[in-house]
């Protein structure tokens, strides 16, 4: 896959990366500031495309869609800052390509999340907007989720644009609702709870492999990383 202009990705999805850039660098006191260096450079690649019309794609795309559907409709101060944002990924959603980690031979997570989960890349090393620098993508998790505790190299935060999880990093627990970011470091364990609605993150990673699958199991090191369309 080659980093170069790409014609149909651009414009679909530059809007959708400055509303992203535009957060990151607007949020609150708890984004953790070494993540900007990378922001100003995420939009100057852009690659191909990635085949959404396979089964796995639209079943994640279908969960997508059915969760954002679900999203809490109660307006919150907090709220009305990521409505833009909100809104464009919601409007160009189903060109994303919505994917999976995990599946129930691996054993590491339950039924309910494989059927209430997914995620999409918008920055990093599949794209759209080409990166080895850094990961930036959407997660969704339906109500009622347990994340079991797992691992990776790279650092990473999760920034909630709605819904409310319980997260555990390590040996502190914190529950973070939109306008919260919950900073977790390399190669820390942490798990997190949805609550009563559904969960939607911006999550970034830097740091480490940008694919990595994680580590499930309560050591802190994290082996040869082996590449997959990691869980963020």
């Amino acid at each position: 896959m080659n980093a170069h202009p790409v014609d149909d990705a651009k414009p679909v999805y530059e809007p959708l990366l400055e509303l992203v850039v535009q957060a990151c660098k607007h949020w609150s006191t708890d984004f953790p500031a070494q993540f900007y260096p990378a922001l100003d450079t995420c939009s100057d690649n852009w690659i191909e495309l990635r085949d959404t019309s396979q089964p796995a794609q639209l079943r994640c795309r279908a969960i997508a869609t059915r969760v954002l559907d679900k999203l809490d409709t109660v307006s919150t101060q907090e709220k009305k800052v990521f409505a833009p944002l909100i809104k464009a990924l919601t409007n160009c959603h189903t060109s994303l390509y919505w994917e999976q980690s995990y599946t129930r031979q691996d054993g590491v997570v339950s039924d309910i999340m494989l059927e209430g989960y997914t995620f999409a890349e918008l920055v990093g090393s599949c794209g759209p907007a080409f990166s080895k620098q850094i990961r930036i993508g959407f997660g969704l998790w339906d109500a009622g989720i347990h994340y079991p505790q797992h691992a990776h190299l790279a650092e990473e935060v999760y920034c909630v644009l709605d819904g409310t999880a319980t997260f555990t990093v390590g040996s502190s627990t914190v529950t973070a609702s939109a306008g919260q970011a919950v900073y977790v470091p390399h190669n820390e364990p942490h798990s997190f709870i949805t609550r009563s609605s559904p969960l939607l993150i911006m999550y970034l990673w830097q740091g480490g492999d940008l694919r990595q699958k994680s580590v499930f199991n309560a050591d802190t090191t994290t082996q040869e990383s082996e590449t997959a369309g990691h869980q963020p």
